[in-house]
């Protein structure tokens, strides 16, 4: 695990550290740079990254990824249809909802 839990001595509060980071495979970042001829699918590729749980997932709807990345609610289902062409990005129907998983051999939260 790449968390530690540790002392701050000044005032006693203990902190997680080397946690709220996002891990990148260096032989698939070639799959992100294709992304760069596509600024709306690059930015929901970060944004979903930032915002994914340890399972490499998040349950959002397209108007709130809309909203969130002040772009059409089109250019979010552009942009989610780029990313699963080019397997970086799974959605998964549950129930109403969609759980969007970025692909974990190319970035995760956890443990590799």
């Amino acid at each position: 695990m790449h968390e530690k839990q540790l002392v701050d001595f000044e005032t006693g509060e203990i902190k997680t550290v080397n946690s709220g980071f996002t891990q990148f495979y260096d032989d698939k970042m070639n799959h992100l740079m294709q992304l760069s001829s596509n600024p709306a699918a690059m930015k929901l590729f970060l944004w979903l990254a930032q915002h994914m749980d340890k399972r490499n997932a998040i349950v959002v709807s397209q108007e709130a990824l809309s909203e969130a990345l002040d772009v059409s609610r089109m250019t979010i289902h552009r942009a989610v249809g780029v990313l699963k062409e080019k397997k970086i990005l799974d959605v998964i129907k549950s129930g109403s909802s969609n759980i969007y998983a970025i692909n974990s051999e190319i970035a995760w939260k956890d443990n590799a």
